[in-house]
């Protein structure tokens, strides 16, 4: 059993179109399915990863590694023998788009993220990597964490180990002994009435009151 091998058709700057005769004795096409082969879409994949380790590197460009595909969609079925074309460019960053045709149909399309190769002497085109904050290591002879620092907001916050006679210390002894002085007087202040709320009419608050008078 063959695995087929793609070949170079077109190659500049960020894009690539290569294309690949899928013969009928490959091993993908085995068991998949029996009396009706049919191509898997695994094999649309390593197509792909192939052909990117295969062409994309350049004198420029070192080689990628796939990390991981995203957004694929399977549209067309692909039987033994069918010549496909395999297309891919950058879209941004480390993001590439690909697409698989069979007879000049899409079978096959999405999106995958690589990662460059570290060769001593190449340059990523998508960019340095991002800088990283390193960490504070201990004075040399002493052992453990370095200390940590204090956060920035943390200065704002008031301090609970203010002294007895600070400004914010009286202002709180003052608020309580007026809440105690209250709370000695009959407990809650009584709510004078409300503006607006309706009263009884005089003449049967009279009423009322003769009523009571004869009780």
């Amino acid at each position: 059993m063959a695995h087929p091998r793609p070949t170079l058709e077109f190659r500049r700057g960020d894009v690539l179109v290569a294309h690949v005769v899928v013969s009928p004795e490959a091993v993908w096409f085995q068991g998949h399915f029996p009396g009706a082969p049919l191509l898997p879409g695994v094999a649309f994949l390593a197509l792909v990863e192939q052909a990117l380790a295969l062409f994309w590197s350049d004198a420029g460009r070192p080689p990628v590694e796939i990390r991981s595909f995203r957004r694929v969609r399977f549209r067309q079925r692909v039987e033994p023998g069918a010549n496909l074309r395999i297309r891919a460019h950058r879209v941004e960053g480390e993001r590439l788009r690909f697409s698989v045709e069979a007879g000049g149909l899409v079978a096959c399309s999405g999106e995958c993220v690589v990662e460059m190769g570290t060769l001593k002497g190449f340059a990523s085109p998508f960019g340095p990597p991002p800088a990283t904050t390193p960490r504070s290591l201990p004075p040399s002879g002493t052992s453990g964490p370095a200390p940590s620092q204090p956060h920035p907001l943390a200065t704002l916050a008031p301090s609970r180990s203010a002294s007895p006679n600070s400004p914010a210390m009286v202002r709180g002894e003052q608020r309580g002994r007026a809440r105690s002085a209250r709370g000695g007087q009959g407990g809650r202040r009584s709510r004078s009435p409300r503006r607006g709320a309706r009263r009884l009419p005089t003449r049967l608050q009279e009423a009322f009151g003769q009523i009571a008078h004869k009780q």
